[in-house]
């Protein structure tokens, strides 16, 4: 599915574009994947697997992306750089649980604490509204506490812990955190 463009105006005063990429923006997205994955572990992507991606890959999920009747990703354009990118996806298209989405955003660090992450997350909610999804699904790392004050304040709420979810490469482990959030 194929979001409209919208600019909207970050607490820092900046604008931003938020638009569903294109085949052409391939590049800068795989290129926010990349340095996301390196800049945290809050991704399930490490940086060595983020960097085994290909910009040919890439462009196939676009493609496939913009094609779908039930998913859609929304980059977030800073000076033609993509700095944030969030993502719904039908959590399984069975008929009993079509109704689901699951939900994932990743925010670069130099766009963070602007209001982007939450802007991108009530946008999403929106739009899986508009499609008829009825709840919105996320797990996010325990240790992750500015984005779970987002999902909070976006009417996210709790239903579940997912001990040893996460193994880091330093061979510890992070909890998951289930949310939740009917439409």
């Amino acid at each position: 599915m194929t979001i409209k463009p919208l600019k909207a105006t970050l607490k820092n005063g900046k604008t931003v574009l938020l638009k569903s990429p294109e085949e052409a923006d391939a590049l800068a997205l795989l290129q926010h994947t990349k340095k996301t994955a390196a800049e945290t572990h809050f991704l399930v992507k490490t940086a060595a697997e983020a960097e085994k991606l290909s910009l040919e890959k890439e462009k196939v999920l676009i493609n496939a992306v913009n094609e779908s009747k039930d998913s859609f990703i929304i980059a977030a354009f800073l000076d033609g750089d993509v700095v944030a990118s969030a993502e719904i996806d039908c959590s399984c298209r069975r008929v009993k649980t079509r109704h689901r989405a699951s939900f994932g955003v990743a925010v670069s660090k130099s766009a963070a604490n602007n209001g982007l992450g939450t802007l991108l997350t009530l946008k999403a909610l929106q739009i899986a509204k508009e499609i008829g999804y009825t709840q919105v699904e996320l797990g996010v790392y325990s240790d992750n506490f500015c984005a779970i004050h987002v999902y909070e304040k976006c009417g996210f709420k709790r239903y579940g812990v997912l001990d040893k979810s996460f193994r880091l490469e330093d061979g510890s482990f992070r909890a998951e955190i289930l949310m939740v959030k009917y439409l």
